[in-house]
C-alpha cells in the first residue's frame, strides 16, 4: 500500500516518471485516481451527518475499504467518536481460530467463522518483529475490542506480546530487552480513556531478585506526541495463571491464582485473583464447590485445582472444573448480590478420540470452554469445536471448512476499526518509564 502511494506522488510530481513505469501499472494508478475523484466529487453534495450515518451501518471491513477509497471518508471514520459510536453499534462475534498446522514461526494462518459456518473468511498474520523457539512459540491468547493478542506462555529471555487488528492490519509488538515479562491482560480503561497493558515482570536486581512486579503499558496522545507510559503499580503475593486470558468483567480482570511462580501457594479461599481497573488494587476470592482439602467434598476433592478455569457467563463471572478425563464439566456462576458460587450446570461431553499421531500442543489444555451465549457452551474438545446446548442438552459440531484435520487455538472476536496509533515495535527497557514515539 506505501509503494503504491510512492509511485502516484512520484507521478503527479513528475510525468515523466510515468515514462519508466509498466502499462499495467500506470493504467492502474489513473484509474483508481478516475475513482477517487468520482467519490470525492460525489460525497461534495452530501452533508456530512449523512455520510457519517450511513457508514454506521457498515461492518468494520467495509468501512476500511472506504477509508481507503476517498481522503474525506478517510477523515470522518477515524475520528474518536465516529470509531467509538460505530463499535458501540456493531457487536456481533465471530469465531477466529489460528491454525497450528498451517501456521510457521513467521506467518500464521487465521480462519474467521461463525457458530453455523456459513462463511468462513481467511487471513493471515506475518509478524513484523521475527520470532522463534520451538517449545514457547507465540500464539493466539485472546481478543478485545476488535484487536487479536498474542504471546508466548512461558517466562523467556525474550517474551513478546503483539496486538493486531485483522481489519485494518494495524500490528503492535511489545518486548523487553534483556529480562522476563508476562502480558497477562489488556482492556481499554475508561478513567483515562486508554487502552492498557498489564504486564507481569520478574525483577532480577538487588533483594527483590526472582520476585515478581506488576507494570501497566498505557498508549495515549500528548502534547501531539505519541506516548507509551509504563509505570510500577507494585507486587503482589499471588500470580496469575496465563494458560487462559482474564475474564473481564464491569471494569475487573479476573485469573485463577498460579501455584508456581506465586510467593504463597494458593488454597481455596483465594484461587481467584481479581484487578480492579479504577484502582489498580489486587485482591483474591474462593472458588465454588466444596474445599479441595475437604473429604466430604466429594468428587471435587480428587480434583486439582488446574482442573479449574474462569469464564463469562452471560455477564456474571463463571467458572467450570473439568472431570474425568477432561470428560465431563461442573458449572458455576458468582452470584453478584450474596458473592456466594452456584451450581448452575453439568454438563457430559461426547467421547472423541484423538487422530493417530496427533497432538493439541502448543494448547496446554485439551479442552477448554472458548464462551458462553444464550444457554450455549462454544467448547475445544481437542481438535473439534463443539456447541453445547445446556437446556435441552445437546451437542453439535461447528464445521471446520477447509481446516478440517488442523490442530487450532480460537477466541471469540468483534471486528472493529479502533486503533491504538503506536508504533508498530516497543522495545521496553529497566530504566525507562516512557517511551515517546514522533
Amino acid at each position: 500500500m506505501q509503494t503504491r502511494s510512492k509511485t502516484r506522488k512520484a507521478v503527479a510530481e513528475n510525468p515523466l516518471v510515468s515514462d519508466s513505469l509498466p502499462d499495467d501499472t500506470l493504467v492502474g494508478i489513473q484509474t483508481r485516481s478516475r475513482k477517487r475523484k468520482a467519490v470525492e466529487n460525489t460525497l461534495a453534495n452530501l452533508p456530512h451527518h449523512i455520510i457519517i450515518d450511513i457508514l454506521l451501518r457498515l461492518p468494520a471491513e467495509y468501512v476500511f475499504r472506504c477509508q481507503r477509497a476517498s481522503k474525506l471518508l478517510e477523515i470522518l471514520a477515524t475520528t474518536p467518536f465516529y470509531i467509538r459510536t460505530h463499535r458501540a453499534r456493531h457487536t456481533t462475534s465471530i469465531i477466529a481460530l489460528q491454525s497450528f498446522s498451517q501456521s510457521s514461526d513467521r506467518e500464521f494462518k487465521f480462519y474467521f467463522t461463525d457458530e453455523q459456518a456459513q462463511k468462513v473468511e481467511e487471513a493471515k498474520l506475518k509478524l513484523d518483529f521475527f520470532y522463534t523457539q520451538k517449545n514457547d512459540p507465540v500464539m493466539l491468547y485472546d481478543s478485545y475490542d476488535g484487536f487479536l493478542l498474542f504471546n508466548n506462555r512461558k517466562f523467556t529471555e525474550r517474551s513478546i506480546f503483539v496486538i493486531w487488528n485483522p481489519t485494518t492490519d494495524e500490528q503492535v509488538t511489545i518486548t523487553m530487552e534483556g529480562t522476563y515479562f508476562m502480558a497477562c491482560g489488556f482492556y481499554f480503561n475508561p478513567h483515562n480513556k486508554e487502552y492498557e497493558v498489564l504486564l507481569l515482570h520478574r525483577d532480577f536486581k538487588g533483594g527483590n531478585a526472582g520476585k515478581y512486579a506488576f507494570h501497566i503499558l498505557s498508549f495515549g496522545s500528548k502534547l501531539q506526541r505519541k506516548i507509551i507510559l509504563r509505570r510500577n503499580i507494585g507486587r503482589h503475593m499471588y500470580v496469575p495463571r496465563t494458560e487462559r486470558p482474564p475474564v473481564i468483567i464491569n471494569g475487573i480482570l479476573y485469573w485463577m491464582a498460579d501455584k508456581i511462580y506465586s510467593d504463597v501457594v494458593p488454597n481455596c479461599s483465594n484461587l481467584i485473583m481479581a484487578f480492579e481497573i479504577g484502582t489498580n488494587k489486587f485482591s483474591t476470592m474462593q472458588h465454588g464447590g466444596a474445599s479441595c482439602d475437604d473429604p466430604a467434598g466429594g468428587i471435587y476433592g480428587y480434583k486439582k485445582h488446574n482442573g479449574m478455569h474462569l469464564i463469562e457467563m452471560e455477564g456474571q463471572l463463571g467458572l467450570y472444573l473439568l472431570l474425568d478425563y477432561d470428560a465431563k464439566l461442573l458449572i458455576w456462576v458468582l452470584n453478584p448480590t450474596t458473592n456466594s458460587w452456584v451450581i448452575t450446570h453439568t454438563v457430559v461431553l461426547p467421547n472423541h478420540s484423538m487422530p493417530k499421531y496427533f497432538s493439541c500442543e502448543p494448547n496446554s489444555l485439551n479442552v477448554e470452554v472458548v464462551k458462553m451465549k444464550d444457554g450455549k457452551l462454544l467448547i475445544r474438545q481437542m481438535d473439534r469445536l463443539l456447541l453445547c446446548d445446556l437446556d435441552l442438552n445437546t451437542h453439535g459440531m461447528v464445521d471446520k471448512k477447509g481446516f478440517e484435520g488442523d490442530n487450532f487455538q480460537p477466541v471469540i472476536h468483534t471486528h472493529s476499526l479502533v486503533s491504538l496509533n503506536a508504533d508498530k515495535f516497543i522495545q521496553l527497557h529497566s530504566g525507562r518509564d516512557h517511551i515517546f514515539v514522533d
